[in-house]
């Protein structure tokens, strides 16, 4: 049900003058609607979906406790700058929250959102400030706050609009503090997303220093991940057994989906290759070497195992794309085939043989464990041979096609 009016104004009024709430006590402020006292409690729901925030100038441990479910905080200490010689101070608060949705205050159909503010000597002076320095980064959605800054009274000076609710655009002492403000911008779209992927949450794909394609990958397991947690927590009553499931799946690496990942497209990329240069199962005969014998056994050995285990299968006949004597052979038969009979290396003197086989030979003992789904170090993640051997099949398979034409 939606909420009455009175409760939404109660979460606005909270949400623009939250600094209330980590005020010294000897400093009187309060706001009541109908007579009631805004509190804590009108901003739990925003409080509780807090993951990071940036204290300007000096840090808030009055505000840090309010945050029940704070991921990471940071001190951002040179904030003040210098202006007609006066020294400008900044302070305040930014905050990020686990989801864009937590922006806003449920109930009041989107009317009403958290954003940054900035006020002077207390009083709203100028609502979303970050729109005046848009980077058009994804953090920016994330984030709420406030900015003070008391500088911007001035006895001689009215930097203020007629209407009260903002600050004359070109006013130079605003310009210097935008530029100020860019900075701090800075420092906080540089801790974003490092600190959300060390949350298993999504940065932003943009600013992520890493390729692209293992962003994504590292996003989408964890994206899984969460709905697996979701599963334990629902399914699992035994707390013990529950905690331990859940710190499993925390520590399981995105790292080993990438490696998989690679392996399923070599070995496909080999499979195409051999398809495309018309080496057919016909072409292998029994007694021609110790490799060619080797690779009739494994076929005629797998194909007839994986036939007993379809024929009791639901799926029969709809399991794999397409039926092939190479969906029966792995990446050492595979890279064995290109070797035999596309490179014929085998015929090269030792010497200056470098074969397709002895690439294989020594990703297999790595290529088993993972198409197995068993977990794997940092070392194979960071070994080179994968990615150096489907660079190359991939120029032979370019070559291939362009010769087939």
């Amino acid at each position: 049900t939606r909420q009455n009016k009175e409760d939404i104004i109660r979460k606005y009024i909270a949400t623009q003058f939250n600094f209330m709430f980590s005020i010294k006590r000897s400093d009187k402020f309060e706001i009541r609607v109908n007579g009631t006292k805004i509190s804590q409690k009108d901003l739990k729901e925003l409080h509780d979906n807090t993951q990071f925030v940036w204290f300007l100038g000096e840090g808030d441990k009055k505000r840090e406790r309010l945050y029940k479910n704070l991921a990471k905080h940071k001190v951002i200490k040179d904030t003040s700058f210098k202006f007609e010689k006066e020294k400008i101070e900044i302070k305040g608060f930014i905050a990020s929250v686990k989801h864009p949705k937590h922006l806003l205050l449920r109930g009041s159909g989107e009317d009403f959102k958290a954003s940054i503010n900035l006020f002077c000597n207390g009083r709203l002076r100028q609502e979303n400030l970050f729109e005046e320095i848009t980077s058009k980064m994804v953090a920016e959605e994330y984030l709420y706050g406030e900015v003070h800054v008391d500088g911007f009274d001035d006895d001689q000076i009215d930097r203020f609009t007629s209407s009260r609710e903002g600050i004359i655009k070109d006013d130079p002492l605003y310009q210097k503090f935008l530029l100020e403000l860019k900075k701090i911008q800075t420092v906080i779209m540089q801790d974003w997303t490092p600190w959300r992927v060390a949350e298993r949450d999504e940065g932003d794909i943009d600013v992520d220093k890493r390729p692209t394609y293992e962003v994504r990958m590292e996003n989408s397991r964890n994206r899984r991940a969460k709905d697996f947690r979701d599963k334990i927590d629902k399914t699992i009553k035994d707390r013990k057994i529950r905690n331990s499931l859940k710190k499993k799946l925390k520590e399981l690496s995105y790292k080993n989906t990438l490696v998989y990942q690679d392996l399923f497209i070599l070995e496909n990329m080999f499979r195409e290759y051999i398809r495309i240069s018309k080496i057919n199962e016909i072409d292998f005969k029994k007694g021609n070497s110790k490799e060619e014998d080797d690779i009739i056994d494994t076929v005629k050995s797998v194909r007839s195992l994986r036939k007993q285990a379809e024929e009791r299968h639901a799926l029969k006949g709809k399991i794999v794309k397409n039926e092939h004597y190479l969906n029966y052979l792995y990446l050492f038969h595979l890279g064995n085939i290109i070797d035999l009979k596309i490179l014929k290396s085998h015929k090269t003197k030792k010497k200056y043989r470098k074969s397709m086989e002895l690439d294989t030979k020594e990703i297999e003992p790595i290529r088993n464990p993972i198409m197995h789904t068993n977990e794997i170090t940092e070392d194979v993640f960071n070994w080179k041979k994968i990615k150096n051997v489907i660079d190359y099949i991939e120029r032979l398979k370019d070559k291939a096609e362009k010769k087939s034409k």
